[in-house]
């Protein structure tokens, strides 16, 4: 279910929360200090788009009690194939996977302490974006992309890279240029993320393609147990900044219970 609440959002790192705020700073606000990875080294997974303050924001935010480790960006084409080989590990996933039987992936995103994955989806255009279940396939070895390219989303190859490294919080980023506002979602399941931001997106473009849960890169997720397998298992709460204008505040509201009903996911009475 869906229940919209007051700030700030719930500290607990398993809830998934999605906030809508006037900008980048505003939505971020609605979280509070989140207290996970106390003491602990976090390392930063993102596509390489967003702004080194963007970053540091989130961060401080989501694991404000962290050591900072690494910021890791994807190690693609002629440049990936060109670092040393200690830069690269083989995680072994044949156990789980129907195709792979390892993928050679960073060694500092494999063999770090906590991963939160950042994806600033806000400039990003495509009609299918690379949201969370494809991020970690941009960080994979080259030639492991090549094959997942080649496969494509229905082939399930990009799932199976999923199944190398796991993020302990994913944080998109997306808006709504109609109503200017900025959305921040905060996640610990994967296939949530995508699925959240794919039915947002269809919202946006007012269009009836195939639902999110139709999606063929969620549907190869399910398959291999990535996360949730049904609507019944989400579980969303939804934050407004007090800052945002009546009509915008209402935008909001429609905008997120409409998204939720996509996925499947109702009100909460």
């Amino acid at each position: 279910m869906i229940r919209f609440r007051e700030p700030p959002a719930s500290s607990e790192p398993a809830q998934t929360s999605v906030a809508v705020g006037a900008d980048l700073d505003d939505a971020l606000v609605l979280f509070g200090e989140q207290q996970d990875c106390i003491g602990c080294s976090l390392t930063v997974a993102t596509p390489g788009k967003e702004s080194q303050r963007a970053i540091e924001r989130v961060r401080r935010i989501f694991s404000p009690l962290a050591q900072d480790g690494p910021t890791i960006l994807p190690g693609a084409g002629s440049a990936g194939l060109l670092r040393r080989g200690g830069y690269w590990v083989d995680v072994d996933i044949d156990q789980r996977a129907l195709r792979l039987r390892s993928v050679r992936m960073p060694s500092a995103l494999v063999g770090a302490q906590r991963v939160l994955a950042v994806n600033d989806l806000r400039e990003n255009v495509a009609s299918r974006p690379v949201i969370a279940i494809g991020l970690r396939a941009l960080f994979a070895h080259p030639i492991v992309q090549l094959a997942a390219r080649f496969g494509g989303t229905a082939d399930g190859l990009t799932t199976e890279i999923a199944l190398a490294v796991n993020s302990d919080r994913y944080v998109l980023i997306a808006s709504d240029r109609t109503q200017d506002m900025t959305l921040v979602l905060a996640t610990q399941d994967i296939i949530v993320a995508d699925l959240i931001v794919l039915a947002l997106r269809q919202l946006q473009a007012r269009s009836r393609d195939i639902g999110p849960w139709e999606d063929p890169l969620v549907q190869a997720a399910t398959e291999l147990n990535l996360g949730v397998r049904n609507s019944e298992e989400i579980d969303i709460d939804a934050l407004i900044s007090p800052t945002l204008s009546s009509q915008q505040h209402e935008a909001a509201v429609s905008m997120l219970t409409q998204a939720a009903e996509l996925i499947g996911v109702h009100l909460a009475s």
